[in-house]
């Protein structure tokens, strides 16, 4: 459906933009956690995802960000410069049809 696309489309450039503001110019901590906030770990990266998740789903975008938290896994993949993020994109469903039933008393 159009509305589920347009929904992800908007997941996908929200996040980045999101994402971008917090970990910007930021260096990476793999081995140890970040003392400063100069320096960014992968447990970071998932609860600002997170966050992300929990503000959407305040205002009715994401169906439960509660119940897919634990989905959320960062790693590093490609190469030591690059955090890869697996995030559940849970937009609502939409109301298609109301069947009323009625009863005969």
């Amino acid at each position: 459906k159009l509305s589920v696309r347009l929904c992800l489309d908007y997941f996908r450039s929200d996040i980045i933009a999101y994402l971008s503001g917090l970990f910007s110019s930021k260096k990476m901590k793999l081995s140890s956690e970040a003392r400063t906030a100069k320096a960014v770990t992968l447990a970071s990266v998932e609860n600002a995802v997170y966050r992300w998740m929990v503000r959407l789903d305040n205002v009715d975008l994401f169906d439960g960000a509660d119940a897919h938290k634990d989905a959320i896994k960062a790693a590093v993949v490609v190469s030591s410069g690059r955090i890869d993020v697996n995030i559940p994109l849970v937009p609502l469903a939409d109301l298609d049809i109301i069947a009323p039933v009625g009863i005969v008393e």
